[in-house]
């Protein structure tokens, strides 16, 4: 019979490890660009889903799953330098997609832009030598950078951006 105590839950855990939040590594390289060397602060592991089918015609209903989707964004926060090296890359990788003039009614053949792209999402072990889990984005490309906050009041603080990414799916 198990019993149910803080120490069996710790040690549960203590042998077999746990992943630390604050071990990741994210390598991206935009179309036709450099890898980016500038580690975020912090990223949003996506989630995932089943898209579903209700099947309603005889009996309870029932909820019948059919295909994955891939609903949720990635987003990333860097910390901002003094050369806001993160900004400049992301605006570069954002007017490859759309050209900064487009209005809107060019059909760009965006998918051969983003084929090479790379987004890859690695939890790394406690020592940061090897990935525990790697999650790699297929077709990513940043979707929105996030207004930055800047005020007088912040004299202790630096400036985030964040950037929110699209994608078609990843593998995990």
């Amino acid at each position: 019979m198990a019993t149910n105590n803080i120490q069996e839950f710790r040690d549960t855990f203590l042998k077999q490890g746990m992943q630390r939040a604050s071990q990741f590594n994210v390598q991206m390289q935009g179309p036709g660009m450099s890898l980016f060397e500038f580690q975020p602060e912090s990223v949003t592991v996506p989630g995932r889903e089943l898209q579903i089918y209700r099947d309603e015609l005889w009996g309870p209903e029932r909820s019948i799953p059919v295909k994955r989707t891939f609903n949720s964004a990635i987003i990333t926060t860097f910390a901002m330098d003094r050369e806001w090296k993160a900004k400049d890359y992301i605006e570069e990788w954002m007017d490859k997609l759309v050209t900064p003039y487009a209005d809107g009614n060019m059909r760009q053949s965006y998918t051969d832009t983003i084929k090479n792209c790379t987004l890859n999402i690695e939890a790394m072990n406690n020592d940061g030598t090897t990935a525990n889990a790697t999650i790699v984005v297929v077709e990513p490309w940043p979707q929105t950078i996030m207004p930055l906050d800047m005020g007088h009041a912040m004299f202790n603080d630096y400036v985030r951006m964040q950037v929110s990414w699209a994608y078609r799916r990843y593998d995990y």
